[in-house]
């Protein structure tokens, strides 16, 4: 199978879309099918087109070939003109990698659902789960590229709020994709004056020895498709306070997720006080994913079989 992965950012990019894109791309290379990795739709005679959805919103659909199938992958919804939208919803078949993106696609685009395929990522192997626990949390981490609705601004103000206290915080993410925000951001974080260590676009198995070092993992983000960094945390077993994002209905299945209703800065902070003064309640928490992980492996053959059925 020959096929092209159309995208608008470097697949070195860290982000919870190119993770996912990794991996398939890498998957299928060894399984012996021939990807290119473009910017622009090339004139090669191509099986299949996956199309990114960051892509979508700027391609220029006349180059794509609609007599070959095309995938759109939904990581985010983009906004797209009248025409681009009609011709995807016509002429592509969708993966979406959680079930709530699925739901908007309907409601949002008018698709069909049997026309939306979800496949959800999965796990490195060498994301082995948690081992040993600290009575009393005082390490939490934090994933999020510097982008807006990732939590930043509620992040700035928790810090404020819990500086005082005996806890280190590590933020992981790339600031690259917004420069200004992020410098704007990180700023404001160190003029605070708190115990807080960044880290910038490190590789996904760097990203796991921060983590399973932590106590708490913090999710604050608004938007989400699927939740990566947050599905990598709860695997291995992080008690993980969460806002209501991303496939949260999924996630649920874990015993060590804490969800909030309550996107406010008092509900994060004050559930991060009552872990701290509370061992007992936090020890809850404390627990492992008590089935198998689901692997890349598998997400790949999932995607495969998916690719075969259109083709």
């Amino acid at each position: 199978m020959k096929l092209q992965f159309l995208n608008t950012i470097p697949l070195e990019i860290i982000s919870g879309g190119n993770i996912y894109n990794h991996h398939i791309i890498k998957g299928l290379i060894n399984a012996g099918h021939v990807v290119d990795y473009n910017q622009k739709p090339s004139h090669v005679n191509y099986d299949i087109s996956i199309v990114d959805s960051l892509y979508m919103n700027t391609i220029n659909t006349s180059a794509l070939d609609c007599n070959k199938p095309i995938v759109s992958l939904i990581h985010e919804i983009p906004k797209l003109d009248r025409a681009t939208l009609l011709f995807f919803s016509t002429y592509s078949k969708f993966v979406v990698t959680g079930a709530p993106i699925k739901q908007r696609l309907i409601e949002n685009w008018n698709l069909k659902g049997e026309n939306i395929s979800l496949i959800r990522p999965g796990l490195a192997k060498y994301w082995s789960k948690k081992k040993q626990y600290n009575r009393q949390p005082r390490h939490i981490a934090i994933v999020a590229n510097f982008i807006k609705l990732k939590g930043y601004d509620i992040l700035i103000k928790l810090i404020t709020k819990l500086k005082h206290y005996d806890l280190e915080f590590t933020i992981i993410g790339n600031p690259t994709m917004d420069e200004n925000y992020a410098n704007e951001i990180i700023n404001a974080i160190t003029h605070l004056k708190a115990k807080v260590k960044f880290h910038f676009n490190v590789k996904n198995n760097e990203v796991y020895k921060h983590v399973i070092q932590s106590d708490i993992f913090l999710n604050l983000s608004q938007s989400e498709s699927f939740g990566m960094a947050l599905f990598e945390a709860l695997s291995i077993g992080i008690p993980s306070i969460s806002s209501k994002t991303g496939d949260y209905v999924y996630f649920n299945q874990f015993p060590n997720y804490y969800p909030l209703n309550d996107y406010a800065v008092t509900s994060f902070t004050n559930t991060i006080l009552d872990w701290i003064n509370n061992p007992i309640k936090y020890a809850t928490y404390c627990k492992h994913f008590n089935k198998e992980f689901r692997t890349w492996p598998h997400v790949v053959n999932e995607f495969y079989k998916f690719l075969e059925n259109i083709k």
